[in-house]
């Protein structure tokens, strides 16, 4: 097979792993939602087309789960619907509103059933309260129709799904009905409705009048007979972003949530800063045949040692929740469900580093350039939920620190209360069908097993119960791999990139690399300062991947006396290259490191001075004011020291560990695996900088 690249999609290794559904799924329960106690955020409070809603707080209705979950941030009605745009899947800009309508399409068709109702047999009108809750990353819809209705039979015979829900009454026996005839518990319930619920309906809601005109037997007979109020509230919460980003859709159900290409840096020519164009004199200017102020040659010093997370890969994923309530007299049905996947290849990819030097200063005829040294590793890790969140993954996308995520579920809640009584409920159970992995990923080495799936040996019929031999013969389904890793960066000069490159790193050893700074200018006898840094871009991880069927035997052998136990490792009968996936940047988190501190000074010498007259003199650093020009006595220069500059990484997340500080120990454990290649040392005599602590 011929070795290709797939260029930021994981869309053929998706499609191997989903072929492996049918054989490793049960049926997914889901994932559950929070069923803590709730209080009503004020924000709800505030919306009017809430109000009902709200009157009867369910703490387990999807609103209110979502609201245990995070903060709503505001409640748009219709108006404000109409100047919402959501970007589609195609890319197009779309209304809210009309989002809004085509998911409640059929909700839209019962407020019309309503409208037909004779306004002799309801109370008041029919009412409709829309409304589109905003939270941080989704959306929830809600939608409710309410009718309350004083003739039961006239009402259903124009709205036939009303008719469907009375289909059951029998209206002779409703009509007979007492309190009294009822089971003692639901005579007890009864009448604490009566007592803690009745009053607080509308002044002209039918059974408060019922109860006024004949007392509790009344209230029982109207209520069984469907008078009073016919409410249908539906709730629909989807994730805020509704648009793919760029990748090929797999199925009108997946889409990328979290993928992007990261900027492609090329090699551009060197140019000189602004300072090297136009001089500064820092130093003030120096007469021909005076003193200067730097000894004579150059000298520098200083390193920078860094050790910056970052994460390649992307997440793939969806959820969706859904609800509807229907409210009648004195009690309530409300059913929801939930549902979501997750799909994703992450890899955790920490960049150790040391430049050096970090100041130089020369002082001479000339300025010839300087080079700068910089060295770089990367340390793949299986790494924990800390540092997907420190690297500025959105909580959703953290899926427990897993390196590989697939991962789907559901849940399935209801509630029936009537007559003051909750006579049914099913409150959701988190279970989800789950078969991510964590890992650590290879860097360099011949591929290794990253994962393997085991199929159930039910699943495959290989399962053995013959009293002297059982066990089975087990399948599993294994992806191998080896990796590298591809680093953008570039050289500042004046906080300007004067060269950018990219550095390909095919092992876990350290790679050097020499930067060039250009040649300074100045007039004979003036200072000038240039400052530099660094700036490295996240990495991409190139990754050779091959899928592999293993077998495994595990039996058991007691043939009477005899008895042997027989287990093999996972055996690889058949392997296919898939040839190689770039996993760029994952979306979402910070992209890049800098630091910017680096200081170069350049004195410039006149070559017609005689040499016994460039004696050097004490003067304060450039920037602590201008020296006297003023003869003072020599003094050797200062002797090189390690220092450590504080960089201040561009989009770089809160650092939470001492991973981001400078280090003087050394590496540390050897961060390979067996089959990689094992790291060398910078050099051997400064301490090399330091490996992040491992992940798990």
């Amino acid at each position: 097979m011929t070795k290709s690249t797939w260029r930021t999609s994981p869309f053929p290794l998706l499609i191997l792993l989903l072929a492996a559904v049918p054989v490793l799924a049960a049926p997914p329960p889901g994932m559950a939602p929070a069923a803590a106690a709730v209080a009503v955020p004020p924000v709800l409070k505030k919306a009017p087309e809430l109000a009902r809603l709200l009157r009867d707080w369910d703490e387990q209705s999807v609103l209110a789960m979502e609201v245990a979950r995070q903060a709503p941030r505001q409640v748009l009605n219709r108006a404000a619907m109409q100047r919402t745009r959501i970007e589609t899947a195609g890319g197009d800009k779309v209304a809210l509103d009309k989002l809004f309508d085509s998911t409640f399409t059929a909700q839209r068709a019962l407020d019309k059933q309503m409208r037909r109702i004779p306004a002799t047999a309801l109370v008041g009108r029919p009412q409709i309260n829309e409304a589109v809750v905003e939270f941080p990353d989704r959306l929830l819809m809600v939608r409710q129709v309410r009718v309350v209705v004083r003739d039961p039979q006239q009402a259903a015979a124009a709205a036939p799904e009303l008719a469907r829900f009375l289909a059951p009454v029998d209206q002779a026996a409703a009509a007979q009905a007492r309190v009294a005839d009822l089971a003692p518990d639901v005579q007890q319930s009864f009448r604490r409705y009566i007592t803690a619920e009745l009053p607080l309906l509308d002044a002209d809601d039918p059974l408060r009048q019922a109860l006024a005109a004949g007392g509790e037997d009344a209230v029982l007979r109207a209520v069984l007979s469907g008078v009073g109020e016919f409410d249908v509230t539906e709730q629909v919460a989807v994730e805020r972003r509704l648009y793919n980003d760029g990748v090929p859709r797999l199925t009108g159900e997946f889409h990328a949530l979290a993928q992007t290409v990261g900027p492609v840096l090329k090699p551009t020519v060197a140019r000189r800063s602004a300072a090297a164009r136009e001089p500064a004199s820092l130093g003030g200017p120096a007469m021909q045949g005076r003193d200067y102020h730097y000894p004579a040659g150059e000298r520098h010093e200083g390193r920078l040692e860094f050790s910056e997370p970052f994460l390649a890969g992307f997440t793939l994923g969806q959820e969706l929740a859904w609800e509807r309530k229907w409210k009648f007299g004195a009690g309530f049905l409300r059913v929801n469900y939930g549902m979501g996947y997750g799909f994703g290849l992450r890899i955790p990819v920490a960049l150790n580093g040391r430049l050096e030097p970090t100041r130089s200063v020369r002082s001479s005829i000339d300025d010839p350039g300087r080079d700068l040294t910089l060295r770089l590793q990367a340390v793949t890790s299986d790494a924990q939920e800390e540092y997907y969140s420190r690297v500025g993954l959105a909580p959703g996308q953290v899926f427990g620190g897993d390196e590989f995520v697939f991962t789907a579920g559901s849940w399935f809640g209801f509630k029936l209360y009537a007559l003051g009584k909750t006579w049914a409920e099913l409150t959701p159970v988190n279970s989800p069908w789950h078969k991510s992995r964590s890992f650590r990923p290879p860097l360099g080495g011949s591929p290794r097993e990253i994962f393997t799936f085991a199929v159930p040996p039910e699943l495959t019929n290989t399962a053995i119960e013959l009293g002297a031999l059982s066990g089975a013969l087990e399948v599993g389904l294994g992806l191998n791999g080896s990796g590298k890793v591809l680093v953008p960066y570039a050289l500042l000069v004046d906080g300007r990139p004067a060269v950018e490159q990219r550095i390909t790193l095919n092992n876990a050893n350290q790679h050097t690399e020499t930067l060039r700074l250009p040649p300074l200018t100045a007039t004979p006898g003036t200072v000038v300062q240039q400052g530099y840094g660094l700036r490295l871009g996240a990495p991409t991880y190139l990754m050779d991947v091959s899928a592999a069927t293993r077998l495994r035997v595990v039996m058991r052998v007691r043939a009477g006396p005899v008895k042997r136990d027989v287990a093999t490792d996972w055996i690889d009968v058949f392997t296919l290259p898939l040839g190689q996936i770039a996993l760029p940047p994952h979306a979402g988190t910070h992209g890049r490191y800098e630091w910017n501190e680096g200081v170069r000074i350049f004195e410039a010498r006149d070559p017609a001075d005689p040499a016994a007259m460039q004696a050097p003199r004490t003067v304060p650093r450039p920037g602590a004011g201008t020296p006297s020009s003023a003869p003072a006595p020599a003094t050797p220069a200062r002797p090189a020291a390690t220092v450590r500059p504080s960089a201040v990484p561009a989009e770089r997340p809160q650092a939470t560990t001492d991973r981001d500080k400078a280090s003087s120990v050394g590496y540390g454990a050897d961060p390979g695996e067996e089959t990689q290649e094992r790291p060398t040392p910078l050099h051997t005599q400064p301490a090399p900088i330091r490996q992040p602590a491992p992940g798990r």
